[in-house]
């Protein structure tokens, strides 16, 4: 007779289911249920006043109230940027992971070896950087096919 590949001889239990049988602590579990929306002070859903957004990202505290005026410093550069190009048409360049990582590292070179502002563009360097790192993670994210 054909050995089985799980053992189930006495005292080796734990090999004896294949690997989708097996126990999983609870931990895991949860982790892979869908996260149940709550509000943060404790009202139920249909409440007056409940708001169901606990563990979601307060994206404008978060980052446009932390970050105000590099919010408008990059969407700057995005303007410059459509108006040199087209709305949105980073978003299509081959290779544009490397690509804007490179631009993002131009761009903090510049500033160090010819100071703050470019020469071009009149924009920060800074601002720059921080697009072009945008635009690196956006394509990150969707090559990924993340989402937050």
């Amino acid at each position: 007779m054909a050995k089985d590949k799980y053992d189930y001889s006495y005292g080796n239990w734990s090999e004896a289911f294949p690997p989708h049988l097996k126990y999983k602590p609870l931990e895991s579990i949860t982790k892979e249920m869908p996260k149940i929306e709550a509000d943060p002070t404790g009202k139920v859903p249909h409440e007056p006043g409940a708001k169901l957004d606990a563990n979601k990202p307060a994206i404008f505290r978060g980052l446009v109230d932390y970050f105000p005026r590099a919010c408008i410093a990059v969407a700057q550069v995005s303007t410059v940027g459509a108006q040199k190009y087209t709305w949105k048409g980073w978003e299509s360049v081959l290779d544009g992971i490397p690509r804007y990582s490179d631009a993002l590292m131009r761009h903090l070179v510049a500033e160090s070896a010819d100071g703050r502002l470019d020469r071009d563009t009149g924009l920060l360097h800074a601002a720059q950087v921080a697009w072009n790192a945008m635009a690196r993670l956006e394509l990150i994210l969707k090559e990924n096919n993340e989402r937050i």
